[in-house]
């Protein structure tokens, strides 16, 4: 199959079209991030990068950037992607689809108009308004007649909130939970600190949970802060910094921080697949990624 990938990231999708037994001729990706491009190249070296959505265009069969004046003639059997959302969602800056990132929603389904491809899948987040939803679902069904959608947690895999929409013109269903623990994912050998005396004054009652381990989260950097039993979402910003790992033991608390390794779990990518770059890189890369398994279970229905 051949692939274009817009929004590429660190090519989660390619890591998704291999564990649900797609072979790829070719693959396409649409990426304007040089840290994430790294990692892509570094994990698939023949993945063909493009540049920006904003340059391609797809003429007489042939893949054109207006700026780097490269073409490719080929068909395109799959295009695939999510748009960024950060003027999409709720605890975003509520921008919607005219404004700065999400805008390029519209240059997906400009290439979707112009490609026309045998299928497509696109993914963005729950939390968008309702209106929102509609405009999407009805663009897509300008395109293709018949448009399925979900709305699927990554929790239904990893113990991880992260509840996305996707978008195909090719019937899948919800699947199944199958989730690992929050203690599956966790790396051996770290080395956990004590929490400090006023935190333990702020949450006293936490010496009688009988939980052993929690994510605690500040959101937003403030110190009113919850403990959960499974992560929240991870995001490309300050996520590391205002999520961490509290374990109690018999009555004595210790705590860390994650690993970019059991970040790479929480999304299901393989252990240090983003590896080739700084570790605060590698968080925002993560963040900015796909649950993995989430999207091979989609794609698994093109069987």
């Amino acid at each position: 199959m051949i692939i274009l990938s817009l929004f590429d990231g660190i090519s989660c999708w390619r890591v998704a079209l291999e564990r649900a037994g797609i072979p790829v001729e070719k693959y396409f990706a649409s990426e304007i991030d040089e840290y994430a491009i790294c990692i892509a190249k570094k994990n698939y070296p023949d993945t063909i990068h493009i540049g920006s959505v904003c340059d391609i265009t797809y003429i007489w069969g042939t893949i054109y950037n207006a700026y780097t004046d490269v073409t490719y003639t080929t068909d395109i059997d799959m295009i695939i992607g999510g748009s960024p959302c950060q003027n999409l969602s709720r605890a975003g800056d509520k921008k919607w689809l005219q404004w700065d990132k999400s805008i390029l929603f519209w240059e997906f389904v400009r290439l979707l108009k112009e490609i026309k491809p045998k299928y497509f899948l696109f993914e963005n987040v729950a939390s968008m308004r309702k209106e929102i939803l509609q405009i999407i679902f009805q663009e897509f069904q300008k395109i293709y007649p018949k448009i399925y959608m979900h709305m699927i947690d990554s929790l239904d895999f990893v113990p991880q909130k992260r509840m996305r929409y996707y978008f195909t013109n090719f019937p899948f269903e919800k699947p199944k939970l199958n989730r690992k623990n929050l203690q599956d994912i966790l790396e051996d050998n770290q080395i956990w600190g004590n929490l400090p005396e006023d935190f333990l004054q702020r949450h006293p009652k936490i010496l009688q949970y009988s939980n052993t381990l929690w994510v605690y989260t500040l959101p937003r950097g403030f110190f009113k802060g919850s403990f959960h039993a499974v992560c929240p979402t991870i995001t490309s910003s300050s996520w590391k910094h205002n999520n961490f790992l509290i374990r109690k033991n018999n009555n004595e608390i210790f705590t860390r921080d994650f690993t970019p390794i059991e970040c790479e779990r929480l999304q299901t990518l393989p252990d240090n697949y983003t590896a080739w770059v700084s570790n605060s890189q590698r968080y925002k890369s993560i963040g900015n990624a796909w649950t993995v398994d989430v999207i091979a279970h989609i794609l698994s229905f093109l069987k």
